[in-house]
């Protein structure tokens, strides 16, 4: 007789059929969700390449891109082209919303500082023309119209990049509407015109003067030589970095005129740029604009959950340099010197990490200080500070004419060296900057620009290649005021309102990183672009 089985028997079997079940189960689960991730990964890269290819086609056609090179070589022959536009690199402070990046930047799921988190406060603004078919749309009157030619800015708020497209329309034969309301149905590069009380359109010239460029709004020139923000050190918009489009198209917006008033933001002391980047009051938790403000909201959205917007700067020198260990200050000549190669730097870039004579990677600073008496041997005749300095018009020492940096710079303690030796200040958060310049403020018939710029407590910093500032001679000038009219200067350290960089700007690199709320992946890209 056959025998059957038992009810242990069948209840092991269940048991056993049950644990198979649940391993197909988790491997069917695994398996999705790593299918899940990896279409989250990849729509994560396919819009980062989306947003490099924009940007890469962006500089491409930059209408100051071939006189970008030998623009401060030879003022004689670098300006030769004119005032095609501009190009400009804000450098924000090196961290998000201020201060250090260790500090700022913080993982609150393990409560640790996040390395993750770069460079987010850069800001790049040029004029472009476009390469190819594909010309450059926005509203006009509230109607799609083209431009071949267009201003550009790419910036970041919270962890959101932004792109800002202006339409160059200087030849738009209607009138341009009033002011409050305009960017509602506009995008077109516009100025306000104090003399004639209405907005006009920008040409490229127009936009080669700061005054003229989007966010640098002034009403009069002794705001020269025009910082992006106005007041700074105590105002918001450092940490908004830009209008965007939705701020702008609010009704109550005006265009044209100085950045309007916001909320009082205090920079955090810790930042989460995974989970929370726009905690502020006042703004948009998913974008960081101001609240409620316009129907064109995310329109100039280019790329979220970005945490590096870094744009860096080829520096043509050995820059000298000098162990951080202990409190390096301005007495510095028995410090060993140490050389930083040829490479991209943050604009103002004043530390580095090196090998020092034992063969250890050591935190170094640049070696400001002791650039008249440098150690023998030189590694090259190629030395020096170029872009590690923290450019012209020292916002303390420049009386009313502050612009964009302090001029020499400690990166220890936070302290100034002054042009009177021994004595320090406290750095103003001003940002440094790369401009194309203008010759307009040298050439221009009044003394208005100059006398901003001798006015005051102080007198203007010019660096110098061994980095003491000086003010030029008198009878030095770009500017003649005698009948022979203007006369251009070949040496930039005798113009009366030089450009924050003289150093040959021969290439930028930019690093845009982002990261997959879902999978956690993260993705960076570099551009890089040669002039």
């Amino acid at each position: 007789m056959r025998r059957g089985y038992t009810l242990v028997e069948i209840l092991i079997s269940v048991s056993l059929s049950l644990f198979l079940l649940l391993g197909v189960t988790q491997l069917f689960r695994s398996v999705g969700t790593s299918v899940v991730d990896a279409q989250a990964t990849l729509i994560m890269s396919r819009e980062l390449n989306w947003a490099a290819m924009t940007l890469r086609n962006d500089l491409e056609g930059l209408t100051m891109g071939p006189f970008i090179k030998d623009r401060f070589t030879n003022p004689t022959t670098g300006f030769a082209g004119g005032d095609n536009g501009y190009f400009q690199i804000i450098e924000g402070m090196g961290a998000p919303y201020g201060g250090d990046t260790t500090q700022n930047a913080w993982n609150t799921v393990e409560d640790i500082a996040d390395f993750t988190v770069g460079d987010v406060d850069d800001i790049l603004m040029f004029t472009v023309q476009c390469s190819g078919t594909t010309p450059f749309r926005g509203l006009v009157g509230g109607n799609i119209e083209e431009s071949i030619q267009a201003e550009i800015i790419w910036f970041m708020r919270g962890n959101t990049l932004y792109r800002r497209v202006l339409l160059i329309d200087e030849n738009g034969a209607s009138p341009l509407p009033p002011r409050p309301n305009f960017y509602r149905n506009n995008d077109i590069s516009v100025r306000w015109d104090n003399t004639s009380a209405r907005l006009l359109r920008n040409s490229l010239s127009d936009l080669a003067k700061r005054e003229n460029r989007y966010g640098h709004w002034s009403l009069d020139s002794s705001d020269f030589p025009f910082p992006t923000h106005d007041n700074a050190s105590n105002s918001a918009w450092y940490y908004l970095r830009m209008p965007t489009l939705d701020e702008c198209a609010h009704s109550d917006w005006t265009a044209g005129g100085p950045l309007q008033p916001v909320p009082n933001l205090i920079p955090q002391a810790r930042w989460d740029f995974w989970d929370v980047p726009n905690v502020l009051p006042g703004l948009t938790p998913k974008t960081g604009s101001i609240s409620s403000r316009s129907d064109r909201i995310g329109e100039d959205i280019v790329l979220t959950n970005v945490i590096s917007f870094d744009v860096k700067v080829w520096n043509p020198y050995w820059v000298p340099c000098h162990p951080a260990a202990g409190t390096p200050g301005p007495n510095v000549s028995n410090a060993p010197w140490l050389w930083a190669p040829p490479q991209y730097v943050d604009l103002g870039q004043d530390s580095f990490v090196l090998e020092n004579l034992s063969g250890q990677m050591v935190p170094c600073l640049v070696n400001y200080q002791q650039m008249a008496n440098p150690p023998s041997p030189i590694p090259t005749a190629d030395w020096g500070i170029g872009f590690c300095s923290k450019g012209r018009y020292s916002g303390v020492n420049c009386g009313a004419g502050s612009l964009l940096a302090e001029s020499i710079y400690f990166g220890d303690n936070n302290l100034i060296w002054s042009v009177t030796p021994g004595t320090f200040s406290v750095p103003s958060i001003m940002p440094c900057v790369y401009d194309t310049w203008s010759t307009a403020y040298e050439t221009a018939p009044s003394e208005t620009f100059r006398t901003v710029l001798t006015s005051g407590p102080g007198t203007p910093i010019l660096n110098r290649p061994n980095g003491v500032g000086v003010l030029p001679s008198t009878n030095d000038y770009f500017h003649n005021g005698g009948g022979a009219g203007p006369v251009i200067k070949a040496n930039l350290d005798n113009w009366e309102c030089p450009p924050p960089y003289s150093t040959p700007l021969k290439g930028i690199e930019i690093t845009i990183r982002c990261f997959d709320p879902r999978s956690k992946n993260i993705k960076q890209i570099r551009i890089v672009k040669d002039f």
